[in-house]
C-alpha cells in the first residue's frame, strides 16, 4: 500500500476535482493519501509519503521539493492542464515560472496531463518521464436533468480568470446582428468575467455573477435554467494544449454548448451530435445560434454528449486506466532514508519573494490590457474569494 502525498500552491477548481477524484480513488484501492498546501508542507509530511504528486506545480518551493523528492527516491508524479509556457499572461513573459516548471518536469517520474499535445510537449522537457493522459471523471449522479427553461434565449459564458479578451474578439463582432436578429428575446448572463457590451444590448438582457467557488458554479449552471452555454476559443498555442472543461461541465449540467471549432474542440465535439461547432465569424456565430435555438436539436446533443461521458469519462473507467498506466501509486515503496533535515522556511520564504515579483508582473500586465477596474477584480477573485 503506497502512501502518495499531494501538493498544491492555492486552491481551485483542478485541486478540488483532483482531491475528490483521489479520495474515492484512494477509497476503492485501499491506498492513503494526503492532500496538503505547499506552504504548509513539514518533513513528517515528506518523510510520509512513497509517492508525491505535484498539481499544477509553478513556484520554486514546488522545485525544489521534486529536486529532494526525485534525490530520495520518491515517484514524482507531476500534473498539469495547461501550458504555462504558452500563458503568457497579458503578454508578459513569466521567467520564474518557467524555470521552476522546467525544474519540477526534469525530476518527474511521470507527466499527468489532459492533453495530447500538451503531455507530448512536457515529457520532451522532462527528457525522462513517462506521459499518462488524465481526465475528469464523472459519476452518474452528477448528470443533471434541466428544468423546463425560461421563455426566450438565455446564453450563458463562464471564464476562471475573469480575462474579457476571447469573448470581445470572438463574439463581441456578432451581438449586433444577434441583437437585431433576436431582439429582447436574448438575454445573456456572464459568470466570473465582465466583458463590454455594445450600445445595441440592452442592460435589461444582461446578467453578471461574480466569481463563484466550483460547487457554486455547478449550482447556477443545473438551476438557471439557461437554454444553452457558449464556449468560444481564440486558437493559439496556448489554446491548443487546454483541455474540454467546457463540455464536461455543460454536459453534466445538462446544457448542449456551441464551441469554437478549433482545438482542442476540433475532433471531438461532433456538429450537431454532441454539441455545436462554430467557425469563428460573425455568420459563424449567426448559424450556430440557430441550430442551437433548436429544443430538439440541443436536446439531442444533450444525450449523445451525457453517453460519451457515461461510456469515455466515468469514475469507473478513469480509476482503471491510471491503475493500469501508473501502477506505482499502489504499490511503489520509498527506497533510500527519510530526510533528517532540511530548513523549508528557508525555501517557502525565497518561493515567497518569487511568488509576489511574478503577482507584480502579471498585475502589470493586466492593468496594462483590461485597466484598473479588472485588476482590482482578479485581485479580489484571488485573494478575497480564495478561488
Amino acid at each position: 500500500m503506497s502512501k502518495v502525498l499531494f501538493l498544491y500552491d492555492e486552491i481551485e477548481p483542478t485541486v478540488l476535482m483532483a482531491k475528490r477524484f483521489f479520495e474515492k480513488f484512494a477509497e476503492k484501492k485501499n491506498i492513503k493519501i494526503r492532500f496538503i498546501k505547499s506552504a504548509k508542507l513539514k518533513q513528517e509530511d515528506f518523510n510520509w509519503s512513497d509517492v508525491i504528486l505535484i498539481i499544477r506545480g509553478q513556484a520554486i518551493f514546488m522545485a525544489e521539493i521534486a529536486k529532494i523528492a526525485a534525490k530520495k527516491q520518491r515517484y514524482v508524479v507531476s500534473f498539469y492542464d495547461d501550458d504555462f509556457f504558452e500563458l503568457k499572461d497579458f503578454h508578459i513573459r513569466r521567467p520564474m515560472q518557467e524555470k521552476a516548471i522546467t525544474i519540477i518536469l526534469q525530476n518527474s517520474d511521470i507527466v499527468l496531463a489532459t492533453n495530447n499535445t500538451l503531455g507530448e510537449k512536457y515529457v520532451k522537457i522532462s527528457k525522462k518521464a513517462k506521459f499518462v493522459k488524465s481526465d475528469t471523471s464523472v459519476q452518474e449522479s452528477e448528470l443533471y436533468i434541466q428544468e423546463e427553461k425560461k421563455e426566450g434565449i438565455h446564453v450563458v459564458y463562464y471564464v476562471n480568470d475573469g480575462t474579457t479578451e476571447t469573448f470581445e474578439q470572438v463574439i463581441g463582432p456578432a451581438i449586433p446582428a444577434l441583437t437585431e436578429k433576436y431582439g429582447k428575446n436574448l438575454t445573456w448572463s456572464f459568470i466570473g468575467v465582465t466583458p463590454k457590451m455594445p450600445n445595441c444590448v440592452s442592460q435589461d438582457n444582461i446578467y453578471f455573477y461574480q466569481h463563484l467557488s466550483l460547487d457554486q458554479f455547478r449550482k447556477l449552471l443545473r438551476k438557471g435554467r439557461f437554454t444553452f452555454g457558449i464556449a468560444p476559443l481564440i486558437e493559439n498555442e496556448f489554446t491548443k494544449s487546454k483541455y474540454i472543461n467546457k463540455f464536461m461541465e455543460f454536459t453534466t449540467a445538462g446544457l448542449a454548448c456551441i464551441y469554437s471549432d478549433v482545438a482542442p474542440y476540433h475532433g471531438f465535439i461532433e456538429d450537431k451530435k454532441n454539441g455545436f461547432l462554430c467557425e469563428n465569424t460573425v455568420d459563424g456565430w449567426i448559424g450556430a445560434f440557430e441550430k442551437a435555438c433548436n429544443k430538439e436539436a440541443r436536446e439531442k446533443c444533450v444525450e449523445n454528449a451525457k453517453t460519451q461521458i457515461r461510456e469515455k469519462f466515468s469514475q469507473d473507467a478513469i480509476i482503471k486506466r491510471i491503475v493500469e498506466e501508473i501502477p506505482e501509486l499502489l504499490e511503489y515503496k520509498k527506497r533510500k532514508q527519510n530526510i533528517s533535515k532540511i530548513k523549508f522556511y528557508q525555501l517557502k520564504l525565497y518561493s515567497k519573494v518569487a511568488s509576489v515579483m511574478d503577482l507584480f508582473l502579471r498585475a502589470k500586465g493586466r492593468w496594462k490590457v483590461e485597466g484598473f477596474t479588472n485588476l482590482i477584480m482578479y485581485i479580489w477573485q484571488k485573494k478575497v474569494l480564495k478561488t
